[in-house]
């Protein structure tokens, strides 16, 4: 998996369409696009977007799931970090000035305004610092996009954003459900929550 442009931006949309459909019983994709145009109509910081629908009240969302838009909005700076060193990240690397500068980089100035409106909505409950959930959390998505059989799906959904511009959240969908991440989803994705439910909260939220 190597970088083809220093800017990526369908990888970067590849990333972020990979964790909504892991969330597909909080939101729908609709569409995810490389139009720059279109994208401007879903975050303006952005040559590229994702666009969604809620199947539940974003009122009434429960830590899990507050928590997996955490993931939603740090995975495509996830899939350029894998990317962009060739889907092998070391720990250290997250220790380095690169990665406070890739995070600090205007590109992602969109995401991180999004990451941040929706960690405020349930950051009083964290026993972990702030800090720490954050790297937490991006260090889950690189390693989860470190995997061979993802970096290769990854590379699938790039080829097809970069083909098409604009593509169907249904097609994308459909795409997954006839993959291995369906069953990824379904299992590995359960257990995931559970343990970060486990290791960042204090006490249950009360529904």
């Amino acid at each position: 998996m190597a970088l083809l442009t220093p800017n990526d931006i369908a990888i970067h949309e590849a990333g972020h369409v990979l964790i909504c459909y892991l969330m597909n019983d909080i939101i729908e994709l609709y569409h995810v696009t490389i139009d720059e145009e279109l994208s401007k109509t879903i975050d303006t910081y952005s040559d590229g977007g994702l666009l969604y629908k809620y199947l539940k009240n974003p009122n009434l969302l429960d830590f899990l799931e507050l928590d997996q838009f955490s993931l939603l909005h740090l995975a495509g700076l996830a899939a350029d970090i894998v990317n962009e060193l060739d889907g092998k990240v070391e720990n250290n690397f997250f220790s380095t000035n690169e990665f406070i500068n890739k995070i600090n980089h205007f590109n992602y100035q969109g995401d991180m305004m999004a990451f941040s409106s929706n960690f405020e909505q349930f950051y009083e409950k964290l026993k972990v610092t702030p800090q720490y959930y954050n790297y937490t959390s991006i260090k889950l998505l690189v390693d989860l996009f470190m995997n061979e059989n993802i970096q290769k799906l990854l590379i699938e959904i790039r080829e097809i954003i970069n083909f098409s511009k604009t593509v169907n959240g249904k097609f994308l969908t459909d795409f997954l459900d006839n993959s291995f991440f369906r069953n990824f989803k379904l299992d590995n994705w359960i257990e995931i929550k559970k343990s970060r439910k486990d290791l960042f909260i204090f006490v249950p939220i009360l529904q």
